[in-house]
C-alpha cells in the first residue's frame, strides 16, 4: 500500500448529522413543568437557589461527573484480602463532586432547614 492510499484510509470523514454537547444552559429552567411545579406547591422561595443549581448541572464539568458516575458504578467491598468482614462501597470520586456540589446548594435538607410553605413540615 502506497503512504497516499494509507492516508486516504485512515482519514475520518467529517461528522455533520450530529447535534453538539448540550451544555451551556440552565437545566431547571429548561424544564417549565418542574419550575411550574415549584411555584405550585408553595416552594417559589426556594427558587433562586434551583435556578442556581440548574445553571451549575448544565456546565460541561457536571455533566462529565455525571457521565463517570453513571459509567463508574459504586463497588461494594465485603472482605478484605485476609476474608475479614468490611462492607466498604467504594465510589468512583464523580459521585462524591456530584455529592459535594449537591450538599454545597444544601439541596440534600433544603426540605427540612427551611421551614416554609412548599417544604416538608415537621
Amino acid at each position: 500500500m502506497s503512504s497516499f492510499e494509507i492516508a486516504s484510509v485512515s482519514k475520518t470523514p467529517e461528522v455533520s448529522n450530529q447535534s453538539p454537547p448540550l451544555v451551556g444552559y440552565n437545566l431547571y429552567l429548561a424544564d417549565a413543568h418542574l419550575a411550574e411545579a415549584v411555584e405550585r406547591e408553595g416552594a417559589g422561595w426556594a427558587d433562586a437557589q434551583l435556578q442556581e443549581l440548574g445553571e451549575f448541572l448544565g456546565t460541561e464539568e457536571a455533566q462529565r461527573w455525571g457521565f463517570e458516575a453513571n459509567e463508574n458504578e459504586p463497588v461494594l467491598r465485603t472482605h478484605d484480602r485476609f476474608g475479614n468482614r468490611r462492607d466498604e462501597v467504594v465510589f468512583h470520586p464523580s459521585w462524591h463532586q456530584l455529592l459535594r456540589a449537591s450538599v454545597e446548594r444544601r439541596i440534600h435538607s433544603l426540605p427540612w432547614t427551611e421551614p416554609r410553605q412548599g417544604a416538608n413540615r415537621r
